[in-house]
């Protein structure tokens, strides 16, 4: 394999060389490779998770040196094989990613996430609701195998106050073709910020999932949803509200990612599970505001509903904190100024209380969290 200076190319790993009979048995999973420290010639192995196949898998190998270097299969790793580009190409996966405009700048994200043998393409429907999506997947998925994946993420623009979502996410579904090979992700709707839609937004994700759920058992093909709800805090949309920004843009890409390499389809107990956390997250916080008037409650819940990852929810430590949520201060180009906490010695408290005190005098910003 020759890799130009500072590029990547496509290897193949053989796991013969590692050594067990327990080999067989790894035999179409998904395994994640890792560096440890292996370079070759200016060569290094990038992490990467892919699966394995006839005992091998794909890796990407990177040429950080300045020269183009060529690779030969190495007796001593035992690791590194020569592939042509026409045997990447037979095994190459297509992912087709249909999306109303949550899916903006998604397929570039997307595609430095996944391993070489994927191939991706989209399809955008600005505007446009859950049935237009359907309209283009059911173009798509004659065209696409049992290896590959359709990920359809749309819907937003159904769901509003008033407007009969039930009925347009219904004919969504009834766009899909008889008979598909390929496996269709059903994105579920996220939240949105910009209107208080929380109660339509919960009951139209549980339309989704139900259809979901009823389309598998009638056998016509393999259908999962991923649920969205929940999974993007206020600070990851824009200031309007609708749109993720560029941080959400980058976990909904991992995300994506997660699920694309992930062939476990819904289950019912998982489907169980999201419903059962759902209703335990309302009855708990409907519990702990009832001393409140209804409108009063209601703002409450708006604003733990948006910031909702910052709890844990469970009957048995209902609304407790977690550490899911990391705070970051930017400092821009200043260095960095983080030390260990330690104990300020008794006859130097005074003077750090004076200095607190001080802080807002001389122009420091105080905190705006919402907490």
């Amino acid at each position: 394999v020759t890799i130009p200076a500072r590029s990547e190319k496509l290897v193949q790993l053989k796991l013969s060389k590692f050594g067990s009979t327990t080999n067989d048995n790894l035999e179409g999973s998904d395994v994640v490779v890792e560096p440890v420290g292996l370079t070759i010639q200016g060569v290094y192995l990038a992490r990467v998770l892919t699966k394995i196949v006839n005992n091998k898998c794909w890796a990407k190998a990177v040429n950080v040196s300045g020269e183009e270097v060529s690779l030969t299969v190495n007796s001593k790793f035992g690791i590194v094989e020569s592939v042509s580009n026409d045997t990447i190409d037979k095994v190459k996966r297509k992912i087709v990613l249909i999306a109303d405009s949550h899916g903006r700048g998604i397929q570039q994200l997307l595609e430095e996430r996944l391993p070489g043998n994927f191939e991706l393409s989209s399809w955008f429907v600005p505007n446009g609701k859950l049935k237009d999506a359907m309209s283009n997947l059911k173009r798509e998925i004659a065209q696409l195998t049992q290896g590959d994946t359709v990920l359809v993420m749309a819907g937003t623009n159904d769901v509003d106050r008033g407007a009969p979502y039930s009925r347009t996410l219904q004919q969504a579904f009834q766009a899909i073709p008889n008979k598909w090979d390929a496996r269709i992700v059903i994105m579920g709707i996220p939240d949105r910020f910009d209107k208080n839609v929380i109660g339509d937004l919960k009951r139209a994700n549980d339309l989704l999932r139900s259809f979901v759920k009823r389309t598998n058992s009638e056998g016509r093909g393999r259908m999962s949803f991923c649920e969205m709800r929940g999974r993007f805090a206020r600070r990851l949309y824009t200031k309007h509200g609708l749109h993720l920004n560029e941080e959400g843009k980058l976990k909904l890409a991992e995300l994506m990612r997660k699920t694309i390499l992930d062939d476990v389809e819904v289950t019912t107990k998982r489907v169980g599970l999201a419903i059962k956390e759902d209703e335990l997250f309302d009855k708990c916080v409907d519990e702990k505001l009832s001393h409140l008037r209804l409108p009063e409650r209601q703002e409450v819940k708006r604003v733990l509903e948006e910031y909702r990852d910052v709890f844990a929810h469970s009957e048995a430590q209902p609304l407790q904190c977690t550490s899911a949520v990391k705070h970051i201060i930017h400092t821009g180009n200043a260095a960095p100024i983080y030390k260990k906490a330690y104990r300020v010695p008794f006859h130097q408290k005074p003077i750090v209380d004076e200095l607190i005190k001080d802080q807002p005098d001389k122009g420091t910003t105080p905190s705006h969290s919402p907490w």
